[in-house]
């Protein structure tokens, strides 16, 4: 099967979008003194990506402006309200890409990230797999525990109305603290899967914190979490839900936020 960019005009503007943006964020990367090919490439990928995301809004709502007269605010807020799963699953996607810069800023960790797939026709699929790991000074300091290290993959549908698929990350001693600033110090092992339903979301995690600490000492103070989460585009809901906080826990059939 054979396609051109001709076929999808829409799709060649995002990928035209996003590589200019790609190319954009590199080079400043660059400039601020990223010069690892590696990590100056991956700010380059996450520039392209949000580049094709912001296409998406762009082109959704100048079509309501075009054809309900409203304002930009009026017309992005729309787009969320009326099609819920579709920028729903945008947005989550801006998430993981500032989960990935996060993760390429922690100099300390050695990340690679793979895409394998295609995008030519409707069927287009692209898996993504990303992994972290501790450099090897850091792995060889870390006596108290294991290393840390994460292994994510995802499935995406690029051309679809729900691109994302399946998504999943498996995590060992990994410290959020050292992804982010403002995050807590934790020690986190387990899994964590999500993937859209007809009904919306669901996200299932199973994780263990080896180092819990007081909010006020910058810490999570959970030891243990077990969960079923659905979001059905308005609201949370949990399901068997069991937190293990210090010498306590608690459990719940069903929780639904308001």
């Amino acid at each position: 099967m054979s396609t051109t960019l001709g076929t999808f005009p829409n799709h060649a503007a995002g990928l035209r979008l996003g590589a200019e943006l790609g190319l954009v964020v590199a080079a400043v990367a660059f400039a601020l003194g990223v010069h690892k090919p590696f990590s100056a490439l991956s700010f380059g990928v996450a520039g392209f990506v949000v580049g094709g995301l912001l296409q998406e809004f762009y082109r959704g709502g100048k079509a309501r402006r075009q054809n309900k007269n409203e304002s930009w605010p009026a017309a992005i807020w729309q787009l969320f309200r009326r099609n819920q799963r579709r920028y729903g699953g945008y947005t989550v996607h801006f998430g993981v890409i500032l989960i990935m810069v996060a993760i390429i800023g922690a100099n300390a960790y050695q990340v690679e990230a793979q895409a394998k797939g295609t995008l030519a026709g409707q069927a287009a699929r692209i898996e993504l797999t990303a992994k972290l790991r501790a450099a090897p000074q850091e792995a060889s300091a870390t006596k108290d525990s294991a290393p840390m290290q994460a292994d994510a993959s995802a499935s995406i549908a690029p051309w679809a109305a729900q691109p994302l698929l399946t998504a999943q990350a498996d995590l060992q001693g990994v410290d959020l603290a050292v992804l982010s600033p403002q995050a807590p110090t934790t020690l986190l092992s387990g899994h964590v899967t999500a993937g859209p339903t007809p009904e919306g979301w669901d996200v299932e995690a199973t994780l263990t914190n080896a180092r819990p600490a007081p909010w006020d000492k910058k810490g999570l103070p959970v030891d243990a979490i077990a969960a079923h989460a659905h979001f059905d585009g308005m609201q949370w809901s949990t399901e068997d839900a069991r937190v293990d906080i210090g010498k306590g826990t608690l459990a719940g059939q069903r929780f639904e936020s308001l």
